[in-house]
């Protein structure tokens, strides 16, 4: 057995990842190891700010919009491919609306570097200064890697990596008070049919590698 404290755990799964440990690998959370603390505090949210929100109003996009509004957000944007009229986003609308939000559902392609464009000029000219980005978008194919053709693999790695490639380029002069990306273990561990998805992940933990480098060189 090989043991780790609970504050190593990253370690932990860099040294699964080499394949090369004999018997189990342990994460410990024995607080005779380890103490560890976490700080309660209050998350970054502002009501006098916009939050934008990709991967539509539902699944893992809404949850986290939900998350935003219980924080204090009132005024929050999200972006979809599909219609943002759908009798779905409608209710999510009045939702939020219920709570004080003021809430848009727009249509566009966060891959589409220029429809992104324009959802960032609406949101500059129509709503408070955009202070927070949650990445969600995200399509799942699964599929043992010889069977990924072209289309299969763009089709999952477009939305994760030129979405966020494109979110983080058009976004650098924006004040943010954080670009938060939905991520997965799978981009360290790997996940038997999901090479596209493991690749898209581990883009979006590369480019939260490298933007948080150029705010810390700020």
């Amino acid at each position: 057995m090989h043991t780790f404290p609970i504050t190593e755990v990253v370690d932990a799964f860099r040294y699964m990842s080499k394949a090369q440990h004999i018997g189990k690998i342990i994460v410990s959370s024995d607080v005779a190891e380890a103490e560890v603390v976490c700080p309660h505090k209050k998350p970054p949210v502002k009501s006098d700010a916009t939050y934008l929100v990709t991967g539509g109003v539902k699944g893992f996009g809404c949850t986290l919009g939900v998350w935003l509004r219980e924080q204090g957000a009132r005024h929050i944007v999200f972006v979809s491919r599909s219609n943002a009229a759908s009798p779905e986003a409608l209710e999510i609308i009045n939702e939020f609306k219920m709570h004080g939000c003021i809430v848009k559902v727009l249509t566009a392609d966060v891959a589409d570097a220029k429809q992104l464009q324009k959802v960032l000029v609406e949101i500059e000219v129509t709503m408070p200064p955009l202070r927070g980005i949650v990445h969600a978008a995200m399509v799942i194919d699964d599929g043992i890697i010889s069977r990924l053709d072209k289309h299969r693999y763009s089709s999952v790695t477009r939305p994760k990596i030129l979405g966020a490639w494109n979110l983080h380029q058009q976004t650098l002069h924006n004040e943010l008070d954080f670009f938060l990306m939905t991520s997965s273990v799978s981009s360290i561990l790997g996940s038997p049919g999901q090479a596209n998805y493991a690749a898209a992940n581990a883009f979006l933990d590369s480019l939260a590698h490298y933007r948080q480098g150029m705010v810390c060189r700020l």
